[in-house]
């Protein structure tokens, strides 16, 4: 799976860009066979003002799997990627243990009808 990062104006060092490229990674380590992409944004959102305003977004884009979309703020870049990445994973994991159709089957009806149907049908 590829990972893009896109930092704009403010020109990562290669030290950042070895940091997001190993801490994504190491997230998306599980569906790293799987088609898609994933794409990094580092932004200073006010410039040199300072505050909370490093930016790190994350959209993980998969087949066959809803995209998932990922923003956080801290005074550093490291701490932003950090909080992302972690954020990240939680909703991978989420995402994963799910099925895509949350709540139907492959004919669309609902969990309980199926069950339902299933049921009739075994009698």
């Amino acid at each position: 799976m590829d990972i893009r990062l896109f930092d704009g104006s403010i020109k990562t060092s290669d030290a950042e860009l070895g940091y997001v490229l190993d801490r994504i990674g190491s997230v998306i380590d599980r569906i790293a066979d799987a088609a898609g992409h994933v794409d990094v944004r580092l932004v200073d959102v006010n410039g040199p003002r300072g505050g909370l305003d490093k930016s790190c977004a994350i959209l993980l884009t998969q087949a066959h799997r809803p995209a998932l979309r990922i923003e956080e703020r801290a005074e550093t870049y490291y701490e932003a990627i950090d909080a992302a990445a972690s954020r990240l994973r939680r909703a991978l994991a989420r995402s994963l243990d799910r099925p895509f159709r949350r709540g139907h089957d492959q004919r669309g009806m609902s969990a309980r009808m199926s069950s339902h149907l299933s049921e009739e049908l075994a009698r």
